[in-house]
Protein backbone atom coordinates (compact mmCIF):
# COMPACT_ATOMS: atom_id res chain seq x y z
CA UNK A 1 0.00 0.00 0.00
CA UNK A 2 1.51 3.38 -0.90
CA UNK A 3 1.69 6.14 1.97
CA UNK A 4 0.60 9.63 0.23
CA UNK A 5 3.88 11.91 0.76
CA UNK A 6 1.70 14.07 3.26
CA UNK A 7 1.04 11.33 5.94
CA UNK A 8 4.56 10.50 5.89
CA UNK A 9 6.92 11.38 9.09
CA UNK A 10 9.95 14.42 8.75
CA UNK A 11 12.15 11.46 9.37
CA UNK A 12 10.19 8.95 6.97
CA UNK A 13 10.22 12.21 4.07
CA UNK A 14 14.19 12.25 4.70
CA UNK A 15 14.78 8.75 4.55
CA UNK A 16 13.06 8.50 1.26
CA UNK A 17 14.35 11.70 0.03
CA UNK A 18 17.63 9.85 0.46
CA UNK A 19 16.68 6.77 -1.18
CA UNK A 20 14.75 8.15 -4.30
CA UNK A 21 16.21 11.45 -4.86
CA UNK A 22 13.11 12.81 -4.98
CA UNK A 23 12.89 16.43 -4.52
CA UNK A 24 9.19 16.80 -3.59
CA UNK A 25 10.26 14.69 -0.20
CA UNK A 26 12.53 17.76 0.58
CA UNK A 27 9.60 19.93 -0.12
CA UNK A 28 7.06 18.20 1.70
CA UNK A 29 9.53 18.47 4.46
CA UNK A 30 10.05 22.35 3.91
CA UNK A 31 6.51 23.16 3.33
CA UNK A 32 5.98 21.73 6.76
CA UNK A 33 8.06 24.59 8.34
CA UNK A 34 8.12 27.29 5.82
CA UNK A 35 6.91 30.13 8.23
CA UNK A 36 9.39 29.23 11.31
CA UNK A 37 12.03 28.92 9.10
CA UNK A 38 11.05 32.27 7.24
CA UNK A 39 10.64 33.42 10.90
CA UNK A 40 13.88 32.41 12.13
CA UNK A 41 15.30 34.03 8.86
CA UNK A 42 13.70 37.37 9.18
CA UNK A 43 14.74 37.39 13.59
CA UNK A 44 18.12 36.92 11.76
CA UNK A 45 18.01 39.86 9.54
CA UNK A 46 15.40 42.08 9.95
CA UNK A 47 14.16 42.59 6.33
CA UNK A 48 11.90 40.92 5.19
CA UNK A 49 13.10 40.32 1.26
CA UNK A 50 16.41 39.33 2.15
CA UNK A 51 14.92 36.73 4.60
CA UNK A 52 12.98 35.22 1.78
CA UNK A 53 16.35 35.11 -0.55
CA UNK A 54 18.10 33.37 2.75
CA UNK A 55 15.09 30.70 2.84
CA UNK A 56 15.41 30.29 -0.79
CA UNK A 57 18.68 29.74 -1.09
CA UNK A 58 18.29 27.39 2.32
CA UNK A 59 15.78 25.05 0.67
CA UNK A 60 18.15 24.43 -2.24
CA UNK A 61 20.84 23.65 0.28
CA UNK A 62 18.90 20.97 1.93
CA UNK A 63 19.23 18.92 -1.43
CA UNK A 64 23.00 18.51 -0.44
CA UNK A 65 22.70 18.64 3.12
CA UNK A 66 20.29 15.75 3.20
CA UNK A 67 23.20 13.48 2.16
CA UNK A 68 26.05 14.70 4.30
CA UNK A 69 24.35 15.36 7.32
CA UNK A 70 23.40 13.49 10.38
CA UNK A 71 19.74 14.42 11.14
CA UNK A 72 17.90 13.27 14.26
CA UNK A 73 15.25 15.82 14.19
CA UNK A 74 14.70 17.03 11.22
CA UNK A 75 12.94 20.41 11.99
CA UNK A 76 15.87 21.68 13.75
CA UNK A 77 18.41 20.53 11.07
CA UNK A 78 15.80 22.79 8.70
CA UNK A 79 16.29 25.73 11.06
CA UNK A 80 20.07 24.83 11.57
CA UNK A 81 20.52 25.63 7.72
CA UNK A 82 18.36 28.56 7.74
CA UNK A 83 19.93 30.22 11.04
CA UNK A 84 23.84 29.35 9.25
CA UNK A 85 23.01 30.65 5.79
CA UNK A 86 21.71 33.93 7.70
CA UNK A 87 24.64 34.07 9.77
CA UNK A 88 26.81 33.72 6.15
CA UNK A 89 24.74 36.46 4.54
CA UNK A 90 25.78 38.63 7.69
CA UNK A 91 29.42 37.95 7.74
CA UNK A 92 28.99 39.11 3.67
CA UNK A 93 25.81 40.95 2.71
CA UNK A 94 27.18 42.12 -0.75
CA UNK A 95 26.63 38.57 -1.95
CA UNK A 96 24.05 38.14 -4.22
CA UNK A 97 22.19 35.43 -2.65
CA UNK A 98 19.05 35.24 -5.53
CA UNK A 99 22.48 34.14 -8.01
CA UNK A 100 23.28 31.25 -6.01
CA UNK A 101 19.05 29.96 -6.31
CA UNK A 102 19.89 28.84 -10.33
CA UNK A 103 19.47 25.68 -9.67
CA UNK A 104 16.08 25.51 -7.74
CA UNK A 105 13.24 24.55 -10.29
CA UNK A 106 11.22 26.97 -11.37
CA UNK A 107 8.38 25.41 -10.26
CA UNK A 108 8.97 24.73 -6.58
CA UNK A 109 9.92 28.61 -6.64
CA UNK A 110 6.72 29.35 -7.78
CA UNK A 111 5.05 27.51 -4.98
CA UNK A 112 7.00 29.05 -2.60
CA UNK A 113 6.69 32.67 -3.59
CA UNK A 114 2.98 32.27 -4.04
CA UNK A 115 2.29 30.78 -0.28
CA UNK A 116 4.25 34.21 0.63
CA UNK A 117 2.18 36.16 -1.28
CA UNK A 118 -0.69 34.81 -0.09
CA UNK A 119 -0.37 35.76 3.19
CA UNK A 120 -0.21 39.05 3.92
CA UNK A 121 2.25 40.76 6.07
CA UNK A 122 0.43 41.25 9.32
CA UNK A 123 -0.77 37.38 9.73
CA UNK A 124 2.93 36.65 8.59
CA UNK A 125 4.05 38.41 11.55
CA UNK A 126 1.95 37.46 13.60
CA UNK A 127 2.24 33.74 13.14
CA UNK A 128 5.85 33.82 13.27
CA UNK A 129 5.42 35.90 16.75
CA UNK A 130 3.22 32.82 17.94
CA UNK A 131 6.06 30.23 16.62
CA UNK A 132 8.76 31.84 18.09
CA UNK A 133 6.69 32.01 21.25
CA UNK A 134 6.26 28.30 20.84
CA UNK A 135 9.82 27.27 20.04
CA UNK A 136 10.61 29.06 22.84
CA UNK A 137 8.07 27.39 25.36
CA UNK A 138 8.69 24.29 24.19
CA UNK A 139 12.23 24.39 24.42
CA UNK A 140 12.02 25.78 28.36
CA UNK A 141 10.13 22.04 29.08
CA UNK A 142 12.16 19.64 30.73
CA UNK A 143 14.19 17.29 28.55
CA UNK A 144 11.54 14.83 28.23
CA UNK A 145 8.49 16.67 27.95
CA UNK A 146 10.26 18.13 25.14
CA UNK A 147 11.10 15.34 23.19
CA UNK A 148 7.52 13.21 23.82
CA UNK A 149 5.83 16.64 22.49
CA UNK A 150 8.32 17.04 19.51
CA UNK A 151 8.00 13.43 18.47
CA UNK A 152 4.15 13.15 19.08
CA UNK A 153 3.02 16.39 17.24
CA UNK A 154 6.03 17.20 14.49
CA UNK A 155 6.75 13.69 13.57
CA UNK A 156 3.28 12.23 13.83
CA UNK A 157 4.31 9.41 16.26
CA UNK A 158 2.32 7.76 18.45
CA UNK A 159 2.19 7.09 22.31
CA UNK A 160 3.89 3.16 21.73
CA UNK A 161 5.96 4.40 18.96
CA UNK A 162 7.84 6.92 21.69
CA UNK A 163 7.90 4.63 24.36
CA UNK A 164 9.72 2.31 21.82
CA UNK A 165 12.34 4.63 20.84
CA UNK A 166 13.04 6.42 24.19
CA UNK A 167 12.62 3.25 25.59
CA UNK A 168 10.79 4.07 28.50
CA UNK A 169 6.66 3.11 29.67
CA UNK A 170 3.41 4.09 27.89
CA UNK A 171 2.03 5.75 30.35
CA UNK A 172 5.11 7.56 30.96
CA UNK A 173 4.85 9.27 27.41
CA UNK A 174 1.46 9.85 27.76
CA UNK A 175 2.08 11.51 30.93
CA UNK A 176 4.88 13.58 29.67
CA UNK A 177 2.59 15.19 26.43
CA UNK A 178 -0.08 16.08 28.65
CA UNK A 179 2.03 17.75 31.49
CA UNK A 180 3.83 19.26 28.62
CA UNK A 181 0.79 20.61 27.14
CA UNK A 182 -0.81 21.95 30.51
CA UNK A 183 2.43 23.82 30.93
CA UNK A 184 2.72 25.45 27.14
CA UNK A 185 -1.04 26.19 27.64
CA UNK A 186 -0.11 27.82 30.45
CA UNK A 187 3.00 30.06 29.06
CA UNK A 188 0.95 30.63 25.57
CA UNK A 189 -1.88 31.36 27.02
CA UNK A 190 -2.59 35.55 27.54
Amino acid sequence: MLTKITELTDVQLLDTYRKTKNKAHIGELYRRYEHLLFGVALRQVNDMDVAKEIVLLSFEKLFDDAYCTAVEVPRYWLLAVVKNTAVSYLRNPQTDMLAQTDSIDTEILQKIDSSYVEIDLEKRLIIIDDIQSLSTALDDLPPLQRQCLTLFYYETMTYKEIAHLLNIDYNKVKTNIQSGKIALKKVLQP
